[in-house]
This record gives structure tokens, sequence and C-alpha cells, in this order.
């Protein structure tokens, strides 16, 4: 096939996998993906890094099922990781507003729906979306994030809180910043109450 056919016939796949996989999870690894011209009939993706090649891998059975339904041919798969790097679209919100207040202590306006993905937080928001679609395992627990003021670490944190609260009401999450979760600690040493403390963290289903 050659690229303007390559490419319908790939928009017919995502196509029918937007009734097999969440929303979120189809922006997230497979709209990413580009096809690629082939000869030999095997459908050619390109990844945009090797995690992402990776962890899409597990998508592959639904991928060849989607191009056998409309080709009527079964179909190799393959996964290969793109040699272009997309130019780097940082992601920059200001405020760093408290919520802890506000019930849950996430703040509603930060989700993955409005977070701004390039090529230098891509890792960062695969592993986010990862944990909220609870298709990462023990792989990313627990998640460290680290970067610069400014960056999107605390916009993430949120989107994962907001998109499990959203999925899975019943979760028991727990979103705490460090500096109020060591005066509960100290306040807890002082006082005494080790079960309550204990209880809030340990019956956490996400902390």
């Amino acid at each position: 096939m050659d690229s303007a056919q390559t490419a319908l016939f790939w928009n017919n796949i995502v196509s029918l996998l937007e009734n097999e996989m969440t929303d979120l999870s189809l922006k997230t690894w497979i709209l990413p993906m580009e096809p690629v011209p082939t000869k030999d009939g095997v459908l050619l993706l390109s990844a945009p890094n090797d995690f992402h090649r990776g962890f899409v891998e597990m998508y592959i059975p639904l991928i060849r099922n989607a191009a056998q339904q409309i080709s009527g041919v079964a179909r190799d798969v393959r996964i290969v990781v793109s040699g272009q790097e997309s130019p780097v679209v940082p992601e920059v919100r200001s405020g760093n507003g408290d919520f802890t207040n506000s019930g849950n202590g996430l703040n509603p306006n930060y989700n993955f729906a409005n977070f701004v993905v390039g090529s230098g937080n891509r890792f960062a928001h695969a592993a986010c979306v990862s944990i909220a679609e609870k298709t990462a395992g023990n792989n990313f627990n627990p998640l460290f994030i680290y970067g610069g003021s400014g960056l999107g670490k605390t916009h993430l944190m949120h989107a994962i809180g907001n998109h499990v609260r959203q999925r899975h009401p019943s979760c028991n999450l727990v979103y705490v910043q460090s500096e109020r979760f060591v005066n509960e600690f100290i306040n807890t040493i002082s006082e005494g109450s080790f079960d309550s403390f204990r209880n809030k963290y340990r019956n956490a289903g996400m902390l």
C-alpha cells in the first residue's frame, strides 16, 4: 500500500479501536503512532519512543483483530521507534493553589485532557495514564515525578486522582501535601493517636 492507502487503513483501524478502548488509552497509546507504508502486507507502526513501543505491544492483538476485520486478511503487526524527535512542548501552568480543604483535595481543573504532551514530558504522562487506567501493575509503584517548577508535576498528580475518582468513585483516594503529612505525623506523636493515623493511610486505595 502507498502512503495514502496506509493512512486510510490505519484511520479505519483507529475507528474500530474506539469501541474497544477507553478514550484516554486511545489518545495516549494509539493516536501518537503513525503507519509506515510496507510492501509485504505487514502493518508497521511508528511509536514516538522505546517506552511507548514497549507498552503499546499489549494492544497488538486488538490492532491485529481490527486490521483483519477491515481487510479480511490476517496481518502481522509490528511496532518500531520513530527516528524523528517531536518538538518539545513544555507544560506550563500558573498557580499552586491549596485544594486540601476542597473535599478530596484535588483540583478539578487538572486533568489529562488539558495537559500539553511533548517529547520532554511524554514518558511521565504515559506513566501517569498507566496508573490511572490501572494497566501499569507494579511498574510505577511508587511513582516519583521529578522536574523543574511549572512543568506539570502537580497537574499530572491531580489528573491521576481526578481520573480515578471519576471512574471509581468508591476508591479510598488520599491526596496530601508532604508538609501536611509531616504535621499530621507530629500531631499523632504528641496526641498518641497512632491507630487513627495508621488507619487513614493503610486503608488508602491510592495515596
